[in-house]
């Protein structure tokens, strides 16, 4: 399987609840439109979500992309 490497644009210090279902998952925000797309992994490198020290992470999945914002398979928590 041929894994596709992209970059996207920073996050905004700020996330918020989004509802798939009866589960509430993170939305997060870039700085700009991005190319990611429904059913890749990202990997968030230093801030509240950073997911890059263990190495065995599968980074998060996204469910949801609309435009800047984009909803991962993370739990919300406040």
């Amino acid at each position: 399987m041929e894994i596709k490497e992209t970059f996207s644009s920073k996050l905004i210090n700020y996330s918020e609840p989004h509802q798939i279902n009866n589960e509430v998952y993170t939305k997060v925000f870039t700085e700009l439109n991005t190319e990611l797309s429904v059913g890749s992994f990202v990997y968030i490198f230093g801030g509240n979500f950073d997911n890059s020290s263990n190495p065995q992470t599968k980074g998060y999945k996204i469910l949801s992309i609309d435009k800047n914002s984009i909803v991962i398979d993370k739990p919300f928590t406040n």
